[in-house]
């Protein structure tokens, strides 16, 4: 850059200002973008001169911009677009450079213009209302469901008797006995009783040996004690898969958890205490959310704020939007990247193609990109359930590509803020622990209003508190995100 000129004394009528000049275009789009559509709150534009080197003109084009009624469209390509109003122009990024004159109102210009990732769990949700994981539990054990002729689950209108019917009362009875089977070592171990997690992932494995899909010997003895104490509850069921009673029954169990959850987050839709993250997009050159949430409280926020996200989704079609693995990102858009997957995500037909959609409005008379009603290959939605094989999937299909950009996105960043995860996911805990080793300049900050004796008793900290914090690895701040200022988290984003 080139240095500062200075401004006459005497010339009182203008403002101080700075002149930025002959600076190639390519690293700077997204921070003029941001500096000329007036989102940055310490500067305002004085005016721009687009200067092409091979063309240069005695008297350079110069296009005024007045603050509210327009609008720049700048592109990170090797072709980059200044544009204004209706006036551009498309000289490439190694042929362009700048003449910018900055009105400052106080400070540097491009103090804020940094990087940011966020980690984001359940606990960021329950401000606007999410039901807990005991609250969930609760409902998975005790709520009234019932089975719709669609196959789905659904909660029983408070007119009717508050108990569940039919093979949601067998699946739900299922769950319990299971639940009461797993407690003992899960109270031996981690002192604790059973979530809905556990018990989905203790009816998985049972199916997965059942069906073959997954030998586990060392359970044989355990499985064949749990079919023997669900022989009753068998009786009264119509198999589905090759005639085996049990097999379809545990696969009735998993539906009905699956059905707790989505109808325990799909009522939740204001966000509360979550403007800190579209915020920080305004004031930020790139913003990473990654996500273990899958309700949609997040996307609602982005809408309110007017801030477009990228999730590994296409454009809208009709009623649908298909996964791409795009992550592409330009000024004003945050990713986000839900490594669970959400409760509007789904399999559906299109021909002999078997697409992943994320469905927009109600599934039942949405149409897909042919137009027609849309054929789902799962009656439930594609997120992922279950302490241990939410893992599995971190692999394969769609999340194996969203975890793929977890990795590539998160190697970007020197610090990643965390909130509302509860640090159970061995799957996460492992990955969060590579990239910490990774460099080191890595680090955790750690939004949560707890001491940190309970943070240091969880998973992924157990006996690695201390020498992590010796370290520089995590900064723990007692706040939750939703209590967060700008100022509060403006030293850990990235330059």
């Amino acid at each position: 850059m080139r240095d500062t000129p200075k401004i006459a004394a005497s010339e009182t009528k203008q403002p101080e200002y700075h002149a930025i000049s002959s600076l190639n275009l390519r690293p700077y789009t997204t921070r003029w973008a941001k500096f000329l559509r007036g989102q940055c709150t310490d500067m305002t534009v004085g005016r721009i001169l687009a200067l092409p080197l091979k063309h240069r003109s005695p008297t350079p084009r110069v296009f005024k911009r007045p603050p509210e009624t327009r609008r720049i469209g700048i592109r990170r390509s090797t072709n980059a677009l200044l544009g204004l109003g209706h006036a551009k122009m498309h000289p490439s990024a190694s042929e362009l450079c700048i003449h910018i004159e900055v009105f400052r109102l106080y400070g540097n210009s491009f103090s804020g213009m940094s990087r940011v990732a966020f980690l984001l769990g359940s606990g960021i949700s329950y401000a606007s209302g999410a039901p807990t994981v005991t609250a969930l539990t609760d409902s998975v054990l005790n709520g009234a469901w019932w089975q719709h002729t669609d196959l789905r689950f659904y909660p029983r209108p408070s007119s009717e008797e508050q108990i569940s019917a039919g093979i949601a009362r067998l699946a739900q009875e299922f769950l319990c006995r299971l639940s009461q089977e797993i407690t003992p070592h899960l109270q031996m171990r981690e002192n604790r009783s059973p979530n809905y997690e556990d018990i989905y992932a203790a009816a998985r494995q049972l199916l997965d040996d059942e069906t073959g899909e997954i030998l586990s010997p060392l359970i044989a003895a355990t499985l064949k004690k749990i079919k023997g104490n669900m022989v009753d509850l068998c009786a009264e069921v119509e198999p589905h898969i090759d005639g085996n009673a049990f097999a379809s029954l545990t696969e009735k169990a998993i539906d009905l958890i699956q059905f707790v959850v989505f109808h325990g987050l799909a009522p939740v839709q204001k966000p509360v205490k979550l403007r800190i993250l579209t915020d920080i997009t305004r004031h930020v050159e790139e913003t990473n959310i990654f996500s273990l949430n899958h309700d949609l409280l997040l996307e609602a926020q982005a809408n309110e704020a007017n801030v477009r996200l990228v999730d590994g989704f296409g454009k809208r079609i009709h009623d649908v939007r298909i996964f791409n693995g795009d992550w592409s990102i330009n000024d004003d858009v945050a990713r986000l990247i839900k490594l669970h997957g959400s409760i509007n995500w789904n399999v559906i037909r299109s021909g002999a193609i078997d697409q992943f959609a994320t469905i927009l409005g109600n599934s039942e008379s949405a149409r897909g990109i042919d137009g027609k009603l849309i054929n789902s290959t799962s009656i439930t939605p594609l997120f992922l359930t279950g302490t241990k094989f939410s893992e599995r999937a971190y692999g394969i299909g769609p999340f194996g590509e969203l975890f793929n950009a977890f990795r590539s996105l998160l190697s970007r960043h020197r610090t990643l803020v965390c909130s509302g995860y509860g640090w159970g996911d061995k799957g996460i805990n492992i990955r969060l622990r590579q990239w910490l080793r990774d460099a080191k300049e890595n680090r955790i900050v750690l939004l949560d209003a707890r001491q940190e004796e309970e943070i240091a008793g969880t998973r992924m900290w157990w006996a690695r508190w201390d020498m992590y914090k010796a370290a520089g690895k995590v900064v723990h701040i007692r706040k939750w995100l939703g209590d967060c200022t700008l100022e509060d988290l403006k030293p850990y984003f990235d330059p």
